[in-house]
């Protein structure tokens, strides 16, 4: 039995019938800092058979444990690190080189903006580039990630991993036209073949900031989806750092987001603080984008852009006449309702939106 994500219904699954036959002994851990990983993972797992050869993701970790987990390793490892390397043996060697490196003083190095979530098993020609909404990271499409896997044998998922989200490891919050610019960058080094872009919320911003870099890269994109968001009526009218919740506390914030329908996978106390000075970052670059985009004569992008909004989502709730004034930034190809979906459908209904973005991207 699958729940509404397209996942396993543990709950719902039948009680075994007859004697349960053990699967070989796991592998055990072979230096100290596994043997650490592996503690901490059948801990907060609740499995005491994994090895340090099996996948995190695979043995029942979602983007909740993940959480969990790097809160424990206080600032050792990072969500790219886990999503790159879902194994005790992988994920120590990712650790124990960039230990090497910052022992060097060689970690001043970039990291790679993307995470690759899903890959087929054929090469893909579609390849789709996903932006969190508001103090969201990439680790936050891991269930859209597995939706297009069921849903489609012809794409990538890719999410933004955006600079300064990581617990335990304090950076800075980057601008939005730096953020845009490296990841134009990367994709065009990345990524070969057809391209869709999908920003929700406040994410549509660097969406479509990525879009018009990647044109100045030489790299087309197919489609750009924005979800979940409405542009503002003016762009004018917005001061240079206009931001909504500037004096809006951050406990009427949190109890914002919550109402909106945001879980608590996201609002964990090892998550908090973070969560909301980026989501505060994130709000600022959405307006500052269609201040400059109209300060700057509307530079419309020659790409489809197609809306997609929840249906019962506060947010948008008047999207059937403002959703065209996306057609200043792009050329509108309509808008998508998702039935029943309050403002974060990407992790409520992941399967819906997968093949509303495979199949008519």
């Amino acid at each position: 039995p699958l729940n509404g994500n397209g996942k396993i219904d543990a709950a719902r699954l039948p009680d075994p019938d007859g004697i349960l036959v053990s699967a070989a002994d796991p592998m055990p851990p072979e230096t100290e800092l596994q043997s650490s990983l592996l503690r901490i993972w059948r801990d907060v797992l609740g499995n005491s058979h994994i090895g340090i050869d099996d996948d995190f993701f695979q043995s029942g970790g979602d983007s909740l444990n993940a959480i969990t987990i790097l809160a424990m390793l206080d600032g050792r490892a990072t969500f790219a690190d886990l999503y790159r390397n879902p194994t005790v043996r992988t994920l120590s060697e990712a650790m124990e080189a960039r230990r090497a490196a910052d022992t060097q003083g060689d970690s001043a190095s970039e990291e790679s903006l993307l995470i690759r979530l899903s890959r087929q098993a054929k090469p893909a020609p579609l390849h789709l580039v996903c932006f969190p909404y508001g103090g969201g990271n990439g680790t936050l499409f891991k269930d859209l990630a597995d939706a297009v896997t069921q849903t489609s044998d012809h794409c990538d998922v890719y999410a933004v991993n955006l600079p300064g989200r990581d617990i335990g490891r304090p950076e800075a919050l980057q601008s939005g036209s730096e953020v845009a610019r490296r990841l134009a960058r990367e994709i065009a080094d990345r990524i070969q073949g057809e391209l869709v872009l999908y920003g929700h919320c406040v994410g549509s911003a660097l969406a479509l900031e990525t879009a018009r870099c990647l044109r100045e890269e030489g790299v087309r994109v197919r489609t750009v989806f924005v979800g979940g968001v409405l542009p503002p009526r003016s762009g004018k009218r917005l001061g240079k750092n206009h931001d909504p919740w500037r004096w809006v506390p951050d406990g009427a914030l949190v109890r914002f987001l919550e109402w909106i329908g945001l879980s608590g996978l996201c609002i964990r106390k090892e998550y908090l603080g973070g969560m909301v000075r980026a989501f505060r970052h994130d709000v600022r670059h959405h307006y500052r984008f269609f201040r400059e985009q109209e300060a700057r004569g509307m530079d419309q992008l020659d790409i489809p852009v197609q809306c997609i909004v929840g249906e019962r989502d506060p947010l948008t709730r008047r999207y059937h006449r403002q959703h065209r004034r996306w057609a200043r930034y792009g050329r509108l190809t309509g808008v998508t309702v998702i039935s029943g979906a309050r403002h974060y459908f990407v992790k409520t209904h992941a399967r819906t939106l997968a093949l509303v973005l495979t199949h008519l991207g």
